[in-house]
């Protein structure tokens, strides 16, 4: 199965020209009628060709490129999808786009990631689109989160003086293989739920991605022992499930206060607690202001370490395989290149 993805509805041509039954009158102007009938039946055909695929196709929109990404491998021939967010983007703050309105009026399936990451943006973009068939408990509606083991429940009330914290806890899950799976099984549920006679491929599709996931846990965990227990400062905490899976610790956030900017003092703060603690790595994403991270850097002597987050064929992260390998590569030769393994035994002491 061909695994790249480039999220966007494919094209689908209309089928060759029907032969036509003669009629048994003959004369000219019934084979005029005849000739025109035909040419017209075919640019009609021509100027719709997505409704025709629709008919055959399921059209499946998500709200990140990682969702569509798991559609495309379970769904294969029978779905054409497209994700709402280019890669790379941060998902807590987006606008419901006239744009992203159409998709999702035109969605059989919507596929969001949950756990309120969406929350500012999504549940506007379902209301607005009119779409009965994808609103939240209807058929055409999957929350990718359902059956994740949360980290980082809040234990207490939360309030909007705490900033952007997440009542049902961290809604970054998709970093850690285990929960990919876990999506990508309430996916293929979904597909067979609207498209009953293709479950078999559902099926087959879902258990060949299981096992490329299993696989990969196995492999990435047994190459990467330099990183348990590892002590790392991150921007925001996209990366709690990858840490949690390959042994690395977040020891320090450059945000004082999640989803606001943090200011001067506490940059400093921190700056000094990630050099008393030894901390020699920073992690951000491409989409966070490095400016900050370069600050504590510099202040710490700690690297800034730029982690990707999403499947991005134009990176050349072609499968969701290829993201978790690339994160934790570059997270071992980090480890390397700062001494990781000393400074861990430091910690011990």
């Amino acid at each position: 199965m061909n695994t790249e993805s480039n999220y966007q509805a494919r094209p689908v041509y209309p089928p060759a020209e029907t032969p036509i039954k003669q009629r048994s009158d003959s004369t000219p102007g019934c084979a005029r009628f005849g000739k025109i009938t035909r040419v017209a039946l075919l640019l009609f055909l021509a100027a719709f060709p997505l409704q025709l695929a629709s008919q055959t196709k399921l059209r499946v929109v998500t709200t990140n490129v990682n969702l569509a990404h798991l559609a495309e491998r379970i769904g294969g021939e029978h779905v054409q999808v497209h994700s709402l967010m280019p890669p790379d983007v941060d998902l807590h703050y987006q606008d419901a786009r006239p744009d992203y309105i159409i998709a999702v009026n035109r969605a059989d399936l919507f596929i969001e990631n949950g756990l309120e990451l969406e929350v500012g943006w999504a549940p506007l973009i379902q209301k607005r689109s009119r779409n009965a068939a994808i609103q939240r408990g209807k058929p055409g509606y999957c929350d990718a989160s359902i059956g994740i083991h949360v980290l980082e429940k809040p234990t207490e009330q939360i309030s909007r003086k705490q900033g952007d914290v997440h009542a049902f806890g961290n809604p970054h899950y998709l970093l850690d293989p285990v929960n990919a799976a876990i999506a990508a099984r309430n996916i293929g549920r979904s597909l067979i739920r609207l498209d009953p006679a293709n479950a078999d491929y559902y099926k087959k599709s879902y258990q060949e991605l299981a096992l490329s996931l299993r696989d990969l846990i196995t492999t990435e965990i047994r190459k990467s022992a330099n990183l348990r227990e590892l002590p790392v400062a991150v921007y925001h905490k996209e990366f709690t499930y990858v840490a949690n899976r390959l042994g690395f610790k977040e020891a320090a956030s450059i945000e004082e206060i999640p989803g606001i900017p943090p200011s001067a003092a506490w940059l400093k703060k921190v700056s000094e607690q990630i050099k008393q603690s030894r901390i020699r790595i920073i992690l951000v994403t491409p989409y966070h202001r490095r400016s900050y991270a370069d600050t504590v850097a510099r202040l710490s002597g700690a690297q800034v370490l730029v982690l990707p987050d999403s499947v991005n064929p134009a990176e050349g992260i072609n499968t969701y395989e290829d993201l978790i390998r690339l994160i934790a590569k570059k997270l071992r030769d980090a480890a390397d290149v700062n001494g990781a393994v000393a400074t861990r035994q430091i910690n011990r002491e």
